[in-house]
């Protein structure tokens, strides 16, 4: 008769244990940089519609009929699959143009450019933490 070998109750309690803590430090690490190219995909957005948004100002339009623009609808808003929603944010005389994360930490959260002057100046939302906006200050 030949010895049946296989794995102890203990070797798989130290497999389990091993792959549990693991998991532990994996999910927190994943979720953190999930948070992080959400953000930099929004910024990404963001920045590519403001060299049109900067000539529809200086054409005599408004940031709202430009974004209007963009995807052919009467909307002012666009939807921007897996990131988020591209607002007109203009206050006053002031052309501004917004994101609205959709997904993850931060969904509900806006980055915001506003024009002074020639330049565009950028905010974002004070509760968007652990990330790093280069050129942005947080908005109380």
């Amino acid at each position: 008769m030949r010895k049946q070998q296989g794995f102890s109750l203990i070797e798989l309690l130290i497999v389990v244990a091993i792959i549990g803590t693991l998991a532990a430090i994996a999910v927190p690490a994943y979720t953190a940089q999930k948070d992080k190219s959400d953000v930099a995909a929004a910024m990404a957005s963001l920045k590519s519609l403001l060299a049109g948004a900067t000539l529809a100002v200086h054409e005599g339009q408004t940031v709202a009929s430009y974004v209007t623009g963009l995807d052919g609808t009467a909307s002012t808003t666009l939807v921007i699959n897996g990131i988020g929603t591209i607002q007109d944010a203009t206050a006053g005389n002031v052309p501004g143009i917004k994101i609205v994360i959709s997904d993850g930490t931060f969904s509900g959260k806006d980055i915001k450019y506003s024009q002074a002057g020639t330049i565009w100046k950028c905010d974002y939302d004070k509760t968007i933490t652990g990330v790093t906006i280069d050129g942005c200050s947080a908005r109380p």
